[in-house]
């Protein structure tokens, strides 16, 4: 009785997203390399920010060996308050079975090629051993694409990503639930707001065409004035 293939082992890729608000970027800025360090990943890329308001905010995209993957979202994670925290996860282990299958087949084709080509120079056929020599670099390139797909297939099931974005907020309150009297405040200052949005609007518009109608209506006026006059220069005169 053939014993029974074991099934492969799953290769999954893991990305994490986490978008943090802290109170102090200085402080948190170590932290997030003590915690990467802790679980033997590192800081792939890292960038931060200060904007004209004098906002700080930092990004990060790191790696992290699958095993700690969960505990260094936990720690990122407890560093601020969430904004964001989401995990995709994509199976590739189909397509990583069959790059090795490929690679082996690839690999074969490779040493017949080779074999074939010691026979060549045996025979002395030059031309039959430039076509070979041709084919067997055609392959060795085609191994070398293949196994760079598996390289970074083998690199991204056995780190997993996580992409930090960490934003300073002194004096950070979470949102709440907004209660009725909060939404009728909210709706007040709203209306207001629209108000005097439209007032403004209505002041502007009266600003920008009180130049032309400055221009517009002494020119209606010449104009009605010139056109009475030649209509009484165009009458006949009276016998």
């Amino acid at each position: 009785m053939k014993a029974a293939v074991p099934p492969a082992e799953r290769k999954i890729i893991y990305t994490g997203t986490i978008d943090l608000v802290v109170s102090n970027l200085d402080e948190a800025l170590p932290q997030v390399e003590k915690l990467v360090a802790a679980q033997k990943g590192y800081v792939a890329k890292s960038e931060v920010r200060e904007d004209s308001g004098k906002r700080r905010s930092a990004t990060f995209s790191l790696r992290i060996p699958v095993g700690g993957f969960q505990p260094a979202r936990d720690g990122l994670l407890a560093l601020g308050t969430p904004e964001r925290n989401a995990v995709d996860s994509q199976d590739v282990t189909e397509e990583f079975v069959d790059v090795q299958a490929r690679i082996k087949n690839l690999k074969e084709q490779e040493d017949k090629l080779n074999e074939l080509l010691k026979e060549k120079r045996k025979e002395e056929k030059l031309d039959d051993i430039i076509k070979v020599s041709d084919r067997i670099a055609q392959v060795r390139g085609e191994v070398e694409r293949v196994q760079g797909r598996l390289n970074y297939l083998a690199s991204m099931t056995t780190l997993a990503t996580i992409n930090l974005t960490l934003r300073e907020v002194k004096d950070y309150k979470p949102p709440t639930a907004p209660t009725f009297g909060n939404r009728i405040s909210d709706t007040f200052t709203e209306s207001w707001e629209a108000l005097v949005t439209f007032g403004q609007g209505v002041v502007l518009f009266a600003v920008g065409i009180s130049l032309w109608v400055a221009i517009l209506v002494p020119v209606a006026l010449a104009l009605r004035f010139g056109y009475r006059r030649w209509v009484r220069a165009s009458r006949p005169a009276a016998p």
